[in-house]
């Protein structure tokens, strides 16, 4: 079976997009991805309160789009 490769600038692209809309939720991978920071920060950065605790949805760790938005903006200011 064909299996189209995706670009990963096509990818950022959607992540940005989806996170930035404010809706949904995004994985720990995508918030790496958006923020270009590894995998291990993000979990620094949760445990340090600089971003919000993710929600476990489906066995899954998921970050609330609108939250990540509004850590964003408060950070954004210091």
């Amino acid at each position: 079976m064909y299996k189209p490769q995706h670009n990963s600038s096509d990818d950022l692209v959607h992540i940005r997009r989806s996170i930035r809309s404010g809706e949904g939720y995004s994985s720990i991978k995508d918030v790496s991805r958006y923020f270009s920071i590894s995998i291990a920060t993000v979990y620094n950065w949760m445990n340090g309160g600089v971003i919000p605790r993710a929600y476990k949805i489906g066995g899954k760790r998921r970050f609330k789009n609108s939250e990540l938005l509004m850590a964003e903006a408060t950070y954004e200011r210091i």
